[in-house]
Formats: C-alpha cells, sequence, structure tokens
C-alpha cells in the first residue's frame, strides 16, 4: 500500500490568484483616478462658473462626503468584479 503526503488543491493556482489581484488592483486604481479627477473637474467648473452648493451645512457635508466616497466604492467595485472576471479567465 502506498502512502503519499501530497495534500490535494482546491481552487486555481496561487499564481494566477495573485495575477488577477494585481490586474484587478490596477483597473481599480484606474476606476478610482477617473471618478478622482471627475470630481475635481466638478469642482473647478462650480468655482469657475460661479456655482456653489447651498448654504445648508448638511447638505454641504453629503455633497462633500460624495465626492469622496463615490470615487472609492467605485474603485472597489471595478475592482472585486475585475478580479472576479479575471479568475474566470484560466
Amino acid at each position: 500500500m502506498e502512502h503519499t503526503n501530497q495534500q490535494e488543491h482546491y481552487g486555481p493556482p496561487l499564481m494566477d490568484v495573485v495575477i488577477s489581484a494585481l490586474g484587478a488592483l490596477v483597473i481599480g486604481g484606474l476606476v478610482w483616478a477617473g471618478g478622482y479627477g471627475t470630481v475635481a473637474a466638478l469642482n473647478y467648473a462650480g468655482e469657475a462658473f460661479g456655482i456653489y452648493p447651498p448654504a445648508s451645512g448638511l447638505i454641504n457635508s453629503a455633497i462633500q462626503f460624495g465626492y469622496v466616497a463615490v470615487p472609492i466604492l467605485a474603485g472597489l467595485a471595478a475592482t472585486w468584479i475585475s478580479y472576479r472576471f479575471l479568475l474566470k479567465l484560466d
């Protein structure tokens, strides 16, 4: 009777996971940069044309939170979706 100490490997190989993760990080970073650039362009256009948010502190806080959160969430979502897609390309 033969005995081996090999463990069964489940899932994709480690190198595929690493390459997919790096690709997903690049795609997520590009989406975040695009969102950040869009927000910066909106801020610049608002200042150039004299469009200012209302005087309400709550609304201003919500707008600033959206300017920060939306690009980050878009980058994270793109990272996750592209990671899942790149793993399926095997």
